[in-house]
């Protein structure tokens, strides 16, 4: 007899062009989870008829149920993996994707070949004199690199100073992404309000209003002179010579750039929409003697939430509302493709990885230390049934509702006057690990409960913890919730 475990259940979804129709031969990826109670099941309902023998009738089948929910541990969201997915599904959107170029599994599908000085590629966004590009996955590791955009284009780039190897045929694991910006020497400088330059076009970057920066290489040249004038901001305002910044870092101040070709660093950026995103998540137990894999298309994230505290795993849940489920004995794919390699995307920690909780666009720093963040995005859907059919019709989404609490220490009245005043506020929230980053940004927020600085015993600080609710932001971002994802930065 072989019993069932869990550490043989295989977990993987695909993203659904169709709500409820999982696609012909899909190609299904990995999701790392840490414990789940997905179900696909029949409904029942029990007669109400009175009965003389006092007996009892059949219960009675009224339809079928799909839905569940799923825990998780976050990782970086690597582009199309499934941790992605769940996050396009529960902010009804797409990401907005800087330039990539991937062989993704087939050699020289995409990136043809590369000389000493250029890439090509398949036709796809156009790369921008200026533009960083990070290389990965190549067999010569000088292939392996981030080099400037001299000469851009649709089917690839020059970048003179890139020293390449030559490769007739890329490989497999080819990949070319847009990770940044680089001006020439003393173009990109500090003003009062953010950055300038004269010859580089931040219009022509591919920026947005509300999109976080990196800002500084690694090398001294790279950088500024001003170490605080290095770190992460947020875009307010996009011209061709000037980027207007908020969340600057503390001690920001002017800086010509002299003999610096300094480096800015962004990434993909998401914020609330109103696109349906569905999945196919297929469970297969390979621990049977004959595995069993179930399925349940037209699953929609209806709950997204994530959890930080200090010096502990990050870690969150989606909740799913489904149309159907089946079984069987077939795996929708024979070879799922594994999830982005923990070595280069491991989890984030509270403490360990969190570069920065901001409030009121200010750092929690003293007095006022950050000691927890909870956030829940609920899509208040509703499904749609019939009386021709045992599931739902359709899953409608309704309001996009962003709720959490902010735990801090109790060092001054600042937060406390803003709560008790109904002042609206920011919060941001930074996870760094490796070279990835991630930002989590509730630009209008109204703290709206608890609030209550108690001391509850001797010998312990005092906390104090908000209740918020987020609201659009229609001033500058039109957003309730975005995430920014740089998955390479130097600083």
């Amino acid at each position: 007899m072989v019993a069932t475990s869990s550490n043989r259940r295989q977990i993987a979804a695909v993203l659904e062009t169709t709500l409820g129709v999982t696609p012909v031969t899909p190609r299904m990826r990995q999701k790392l989870a840490v414990g789940e109670s997905l179900k696909y099941g029949p409904t029942f309902a029990d007669s109400a008829e009175m009965r003389s023998d006092r007996m009892t009738s059949d219960s009675i089948l009224v339809g079928l149920d799909s839905s569940g929910s799923m825990s998780w541990e976050f990782h970086y969201p690597y582009p199309d993996s499934a941790a992605d997915f769940d996050i396009r599904s529960a902010f009804y959107n797409n990401w907005v994707n800087t330039p990539v170029r991937d062989n993704d599994t087939v050699a020289a599908s995409v990136i043809t070949s590369m000389t000493t000085t250029s890439l090509v590629s398949t036709a796809g966004p156009a790369f921008v004199i200026g533009q960083l590009v990070r290389t990965t996955g190549f067999l010569n590791p000088a292939n392996n690199t981030v080099a400037k955009v001299t000469t851009g284009g649709t089917t690839g780039y020059t970048a003179t100073g890139a020293a390449y190897a030559v490769d007739a045929a890329p490989i497999a694991g080819a990949r070319a992404k847009v990770v940044g910006m680089q001006g020439a020497s003393a173009d990109i400088t500090a003003t009062a309000t953010g950055l300038g330059c004269t010859v580089l076009n931040f219009t022509a970057m591919g920026l947005a209003v509300g999109q976080w920066i990196n800002i500084g290489g690694s090398a001294v040249g790279d950088r500024f002179a001003n170490a605080a004038n290095n770190g992460n901001a947020r875009i307010i305002g996009i011209t061709a010579t000037a980027l207007t910044l908020d969340n600057r870092p503390t001690g920001w101040g002017v800086d010509a750039g002299a003999g610096k070709t300094i480096k800015v660093w962004f990434g993909d950026r998401i914020i609330n929409g109103v696109t349906t995103i569905s999945q196919t998540i297929e469970r297969g137990d390979l621990g049977m003697p004959v595995p069993v894999y179930q399925v349940s298309p037209g699953l929609v994230a209806a709950q997204w939430a994530i959890s930080v505290k200090p010096k502990q795993i990050v870690t969150g849940s989606t909740t799913y509302m489904g149309m159907s489920g089946a079984q069987s004995t077939v795996a929708l794919d024979a070879v799922v493709d594994a999830a982005p390699p923990a070595a280069s995307y491991p989890q984030y920690a509270g403490s360990a990885n969190i570069g920065r909780v901001a409030e009121f666009g200010v750092p929690l720093v003293t007095p006022n230390w950050a000691i927890g963040f909870d956030l829940t995005i609920a899509n208040n859907i509703s499904p749609v049934e019939s009386l021709d059919a045992v599931g739902p019709q359709d899953l409608v989404p309704g309001e996009c509702l962003c709720t959490g609490t902010l735990n801090t220490i109790f060092g001054d009245a600042s937060m406390l006057a803003r709560y008790q005043a109904g002042v609206p506020t920011s919060i941001a929230i930074v996870m760094q690990k490796l070279n990835g980053k991630v930002f989590l940004t509730l630009p209008r927020v109204t703290l709206n409960s608890d609030g209550n600085a108690n001391a509850t015993a001797k010998n312990q600080l005092i906390n104090v913890s908000f209740g918020f609710r987020a609201a659009i932001d229609s001033a500058l971002t039109n957003s309730i919730v975005s995430m920014d994802r740089l998955e390479y930065a130097e600083n």
